[in-house]
């Protein structure tokens, strides 16, 4: 009888209607990304006309306004263009993209790194990096429950910092890298 009772007074969230897909702008979002990428990578590889790169580059920015202005008249976005008006939601995600950025630059050349440099067998250096995952993987739960208690600023603001000074403690070491050194550092990366 209590399950029943608890059943009919807490109900479920009411599901909300089917919604359309935003196939104009999926596409239009999907040929942005995809042209500045190949414009990126021929920069990068230096294939091609200088003409060529810019080209697929202005093509991706224009891809890209075209789906701004999509959005803004659609009936079913793909996100939400109000949410650029929130000045938190914009500083929040441009620094969560810049930590990407970083993040993904330094694996590629810690990996390189550790491999060419130090010495390290690929098994090795996989294992090494997975301090980082593993911290990240202990943590995002505590992080999340943290920052429903107190808020986001103090949390990001340290483990941004922790970052910082893990990427500066791997910035000094040389051909002797020591695992003392190394772990710390990527703990505080994967903070």
């Amino acid at each position: 009888l209590r399950r029943h009772r608890c059943w009919i007074q807490w109900s479920e969230t009411p599901v909300r209607p089917a919604t359309r897909f935003d196939l104009g702008g999926q596409t239009l979002l999907a040929l942005s990304l995809f042209a500045l990428t190949a414009g990126l990578n021929a920069v990068a590889g230096r294939q091609g006309s200088p003409f060529s790169m810019a080209g697929l580059s202005g093509a991706g920015l224009l891809f890209f306004i075209l789906f701004i202005f999509h959005e803004k008249r659609a009936s079913e976005p793909l996100m939400d263009p109000e949410l650029m008006r929130n000045r938190a939601f914009v500083w929040a995600n441009g620094a969560r993209l810049a930590m990407q950025f970083s993040y993904m630059g330094f694996l590629f050349l810690i990996c390189l790194f550790m491999q060419n440099i130090v010495l390290f067998s690929p098994t090795r250096s996989g294992i090494l990096l997975l301090w980082i995952t593993l911290t990240m993987a202990g943590l995002s739960p505590l992080s999340g429950a943290l920052m429903d208690k107190i808020g986001v600023r103090i949390p990001l603001v340290t483990a941004f910092s922790m970052a910082a000074a893990g990427y500066a403690g791997i910035s000094t070491i040389g051909i002797s890298a020591r695992m003392e050194i190394l772990i710390p550092c990527f703990l505080a990366i994967g903070a």
